[in-house]
């Protein structure tokens, strides 16, 4: 038996076992063997409880009065009144105290009020040893600022079971917070001006209330953590705001945006206002993937993609993500000013998780302006069109953005020269499919009709209109193939072409080579430069400073250089096996600039001009100021040989054409059949020296036009007997009419031009 009456000051107890140490108590105290009565009235003690808490706790005050009793379990110790208060807080508590008899865990209950203290402070005051090391990690960092307005502590059950996970009691702290910031994971965006409820529940915690992340408010956010053993914190709320500020806080978290994965850091919201459901479940561990389930409601929105110049405006639908897979349905927007009906469902490919699946009208003007076509004029008119954008899986081996599109152009008119030309009504099924890698080029494989089909890779690196890079046209159906180096090649086999619709579409022949590689076409009918040649064969293949086009036709055969670089000014050779042409009559004028022209050098083995024969023939044209100068040329046949000169030059009232020749004839008869003429004279030799000229290009029509100056001397020969009006070289020379020469009358052939 015992008993104890008196007063203590700046009393210590060490620390024994799970207990804990105090320093500096003072107060007064009655007790006996069974009893007792303690009266604190300390300032400026200290507690410390290695087992639970993280650090000594100062207390500048406190008071109370505690009382126990020995009953048949053990003694019970209780208070009302206890009061404690440091630089952080003030508190009021009751306390109930079970010792056991049997040495067992001591038993608590403990309820408490806590007056208003900054929430950087808590962590000083959870029991961090009842937890693994994860959570005390987060409770230390997660905390960044606020004001805690009123606080609740409330501890009952065996101190050993603590944090209770059989249900033996509960430890709780409740706070209402306003203005705090809550770093939820370090690599996530910081919750910041958070007003709401905070509460620790045994070994969990769960925060609910309003926050802004980043630029978008929520007003109802939960942060839960089931078990802080487990370490896994799961987010749950509702952000409303500008769809650029959600799109935003959905890249910023390094976990949530390789779940969403690299495209969607592509996507850019220029307008629109968008609520985000959010719910994730991430691990504190980094080792281990998020949980991600979202949805996404847009409204009125413009959306883009990186690399992709068009895009959709006023969109409206809602967007899920769960279990790496996003879907949607009925989302509806406008695409190059045209309506478009978008769904988005998981993808039947191996490596993507998603699959947009876009039906839509455009006008054809708005799809070529979109990417920098400069004369959208050629292709006009409206359709129906669908497409496809596969996004990428996350895990595995990274897959390129694909995008495919098809239309069957009903209603769009495609004005180009054959192969393309379409007129609105008739169908020709396009299917493309785009591939966006890793580099500065995107890839466009795909068909226009049955038998057009292509390989190209365009350029998107610096932003502006896409720019050509390399690619392949095959014609026939066979299926192209991208070449390596940069470069247009063309192959196959067309019914027709006409070089001349082509050139005028291009405005120039300069930027032909420039793109073209190695390149075979085999035409049933070839046009160039108004001469039909049917079937045609056409080679090009590369040379160290320039072209080589080799043509095989019927009316034309033979190889023509083409320079390029820095010889791109120098002459056109041409060697011929033949070349045979026709003229120009009944087709309209040629409009080109003859300044603008290559200058030439021709030879050819065979040289005919509809059924004129010349024989071989050699010319060199050298280009001039005012358009195109003929050098000289000669023509050489077994009975005759012309040599001569001239111009082709352009003037304010368009261009002209001078030509100046001599011809040499050794047999006349068989001149005029060579030349096409009838045989009306016969000779042994004859000369014809000309000057003439006529308005237009040399392969204009003349007949009509010309003029200038003609001298004929034929000698040793004699004129055939024939029919009056049968056939003439010219008029002057018509036996009917020489009556009327000799009589000095020539009225009839300058009254109606020579013939």
């Amino acid at each position: 038996d015992y008993s104890v009456n008196g007063r203590f000051d700046g009393l210590g107890v060490e620390a024994l076992d799970a207990w804990p140490s105090l320093q500096g108590f003072s107060g007064e105290l009655r007790a006996t063997h069974n009893s007792g009565r303690l009266v604190l009235e300390t300032r400026d003690a200290q507690l410390a409880w290695p087992a639970a808490l993280p650090a000594p706790i100062p207390l500048e005050r406190l008071e109370g009065t505690l009382v126990w009793r020995l009953g048949q379990t053990g003694y019970r110790v209780v208070s009302d009144d206890l009061l404690a208060a440091n630089a952080d807080v003030m508190v009021r508590s009751s306390l109930e105290l079970m010792l056991p008899a049997d040495a067992g865990s001591p038993r608590v209950d403990i309820e408490a009020e806590l007056g208003g203290f900054d929430l950087t402070a808590l962590p000083r005051y959870v029991p961090m040893g009842k937890l693994p090391p994860p959570a005390v990690d987060w409770i230390n960092s997660a905390l960044l600022g606020g004001r805690v307005e009123r606080a609740r502590l409330s501890l009952f059950g065996p101190l050993e079971a603590i944090p209770f996970d059989g249900g033996e009691g509960e430890l709780r702290f409740d706070a209402d917070v306003i203005d705090a910031s809550l770093a939820y994971r370090h690599d996530w965006p910081i919750a910041t001006a958070v007003t709401g409820h905070l509460a620790f529940l045994n070994s969990g915690f769960v925060g609910t209330g309003s926050a802004q992340i980043m630029n978008s408010r929520s007003e109802d956010v939960r942060v839960t953590i089931p078990d802080f053993r487990a370490a896994v914190i799961g987010i749950q709320g509702t952000a409303q705001g500008p769809l650029s500020d959600v799109l935003d806080f959905l890249k910023a978290p390094p976990p949530l945006a390789r779940r969403l994965g690299p495209e969607f850091a592509r996507v850019r919201a220029s307008q629109g206002d968008a609520e985000l459901d959010l719910e994730v479940s991430v691990p504190l561990d980094p080792r281990f993937a998020p949980e991600v389930t979202a949805e996404l409601a847009i409204a009125d929105a413009e959306l883009a993609l990186d690399g992709i110049e068009p895009r959709v405006s006023e969109l409206h639908g809602r967007l899920r993500l769960a279990e790496d897979l996003v879907t949607g349905e009925d989302l509806e927007g406008i695409l190059l000013e045209g309506p478009i009906r978008v769904a988005v469902r998981p993808s039947d490919g191996p490596g993507y998780r998603a699959r947009l699946d876009v039906e839509g009208e455009v006008a054809a003007e708005e799809v070529l302006a979109a990417f920098g076509f400069e004369d959208p004029s050629r292709v006009a008119g409206q359709t129906r069109w669908n497409g496809s954008l596969w996004l990428p899986a996350v895990s595995g081996q990274r897959a390129p953005l694909r995008i495919g599109v098809g239309s069957n152009l009903s209603g769009v008119a495609l004005r180009y020269p054959a192969p393309l030309r379409k007129p609105p009504a008739e169908p020709m099924a396009l299917q493309a499919e785009l591939t966006f890698g890793a580099g500065e080029e995107f890839i466009a494989l795909g068909h226009l009709g049955a038998t057009r089909r292509f390989a190209l890779a365009f350029d998107r690196g610096d932003g502006g209109p896409l720019r050509l890079r390399r690619g392949e046209l095959r014609f026939g159906g066979e299926l192209p193939r991208l070449p390596a180096q940069n470069g247009l090649r063309i192959e196959g086999q067309l019914p027709e072409l006409s070089f001349d619709e082509w050139l005028a579409v291009s405005g120039s022949s300069d930027g032909f080579a420039d793109e073209l590689l190695a390149s075979h076409l085999e035409i049933a009918n070839f046009s160039a430069f108004g001469q039909q040649l049917g079937h045609t064969q056409l080679l090009l293949l590369p040379q160290t400073d320039g072209w080589q086009v080799t043509v095989d036709s019927r009316p034309i055969s033979g190889s023509i250089e083409i320079p390029q670089g820095p010889l791109r000014r120098a002459p056109i050779t041409a060697r011929m096996q033949r070349l045979y042409l026709a003229s120009a009559a009944g087709r309209a004028p040629s409009t080109v600039d003859p300044r603008a022209l290559p200058g030439l050098v021709l030879t050819a083995d065979a040289f005919a001009l509809n059924n004129r024969q010349f024989g071989s023939f050699e010319a060199q044209v050298e280009p001039d100021p005012l358009g195109l100068r003929l050098v000289s040329f000669e023509a050489q046949a077994p009975s005759f040989r012309i040599n001569g000169s001239g111009a082709w030059v352009a003037g304010v009232q368009g261009s002209m054409t001078r030509l100046a020749f001599d011809l040499t004839s050794s047999q006349i008869a068989e001149t005029l059949e060579t030349l096409g003429f009838d045989a009306l004279v016969t000779a042994e030799r004859g000369e014809v020296s000309a000057s003439v000229h006529w308005p237009g290009s040399p392969g204009d029509d003349w007949s009509q036009r010309i003029g200038g100056d003609l001298a004929l001397r034929i000698a040793t020969g004699s004129l055939p007997d024939v029919e009056p009006g049968a056939g003439r070289v010219m008029g002057l020379m018509s036996v009917a009419a020489l009556p009327r020469r000799l009589a000095l009358d020539f009225r009839d052939v300058f009254n109606r031009g020579l013939v």
